[in-house]
């Protein structure tokens, strides 16, 4: 049913680590503190003009609202990340609102990435991408402890490769059977 498609909370999906909330509030704050603090210098030089006083003000008020909203939803949103390994494929599930699970089938994986920016290092977090021909079914699986991302990138790889052994085995064995 479409409720067990999009059930990324339960028991069977894989969850990320609770660390990427912590990650993400702080890109928020990183982003968010210097724009406010362009905003109060451009008050306190510009104090006497009433236009860019009355800008300066909006803005702050803008930033701080989307800075609030981003970081509530970023609790949920990390609640939403769900992954799992099946016998052919894997599934990626995200989004608050907008749910999407990607399912990825091991034979049409290319290549394996595990990724972690500096501010990442620093959280001990690390990401892993799954890059196949169509960049339509990518996939990302976003704060994973670096252990846990290296044992996701060799299942992958070890998938990958019976899934490449098996079709070029079923390949051979239908031209085989159709006198090729």
């Amino acid at each position: 049913t479409i409720a067990e498609l999009f059930s990324a909370g339960s028991t069977d999906w894989l969850r990320v680590n609770p660390k990427l909330r912590t990650y993400w509030h702080t890109l928020i704050s990183v982003t968010t503190v210097p724009l406010l603090t362009v905003a109060a210098i451009a008050i306190a030089i510009f104090e006497d003009v009433p236009m860019v006083r009355f800008v300066g003000v909006i803005s702050i008020m803008l930033i701080m609202i989307f800075a609030t909203w981003a970081w509530v939803l970023v609790t949920r949103r990390v609640r939403s990340i769900g992954y799992r390994l099946e016998s052919r494929e894997l599934k990626v599930s995200s989004g608050i609102m907008f749910r999407r699970v990607v399912s990825v089938p091991f034979a049409r994986m290319q290549l394996v990435e595990v990724s972690a920016g500096p501010l990442e290092r620093a959280f001990s977090l690390a990401s892993v991408q799954l890059h196949t021909a169509s960049a339509s079914t990518d996939a990302t699986i976003p704060g994973l402890d670096p252990e846990r991302a290296a044992e996701v990138r060799d299942a992958l790889a070890v998938h990958s490769a019976t899934s490449a052994t098996s079709a070029t085995s079923a390949t051979s064995a239908a031209a085989t059977t159709a006198g090729l």
